[in-house]
């Protein structure tokens, strides 16, 4: 007796008489059975491609943003800053500074917490109290001299107020007082008598 084939898609017997029976995946299928199967196969592989398609357009026509990172400052954020360089044009005595100099500057800023100003303060302190004298482009002493010339200048600044508040209040503190001091006189003593200065006027 022969075997009776199965279709390995719909699980059913193939009649060869009158099915055709279609080799699959080391078995057999229904002719219809496999031509179903390879329609949808083909179907979802052109659905596939079509969608891969689409996202390599979607990539190629999608463009980047730009991020544009705008470092706003106040004006007087600016101010600070364009004295800075100009006290540091001053004391190299160039009338442009390097661009790594204001790279430079910036990384202060950003990476160690330094303001415009507190740099100001340093290469000021470093000139012209402690009366150094500036080599390169004077900005690479920054690191070392900041935290001291901040004491500096806050000592500085205490110092002058107090001297502030000594001026307000200058007239309390030097009051003026009037002593009376009460003659000395000794009832005893005689009174002078001015002729024993002069002689007898009579004898002249």
């Amino acid at each position: 007796m022969a075997r009776v084939k199965t279709c390995m898609i719909c699980g059913q017997p193939i009649d060869e008489k009158n099915q055709k029976a279609v080799p699959y995946k080391g078995r057999y299928a229904h002719e219809k059975c496999f031509n179903t199967v390879m329609k949808i196969t083909v179907q979802e592989k052109h659905d596939k491609m079509e969608e891969a398609k689409k996202d390599r357009v979607k990539k190629n026509n999608k463009t980047t943003p730009i991020k544009v990172v705008q470092d706003y400052k106040t004006e007087e954020e600016f101010q600070e800053q364009k004295r800075f360089f100009d006290l540091l044009k001053q004391i190299t005595d160039l009338e442009r500074l390097p661009a790594r100099v204001y790279k430079i500057a910036e990384d202060y800023v950003k990476k160690y917490g330094f303001s415009y100003k507190g740099m100001e303060d340093a290469i000021r302190y470093f000139v012209f109290v402690k009366e150094n004298k500036v080599e390169g482009d004077g900005i690479g002493i920054i690191p070392y001299i900041y935290e001291e010339a901040q004491d500096y200048y806050l000592y500085s600044e205490a110092i002058n107020k107090e001297n502030e508040k000594i001026m307000e209040r200058g007239d309390k503190l030097y009051q003026t007082r009037t002593i009376r001091i009460k003659p000395d006189y000794n009832e005893s003593s005689q009174l002078i008598n001015m002729e024993d200065f002069w002689g007898d006027a009579d004898a002249n």
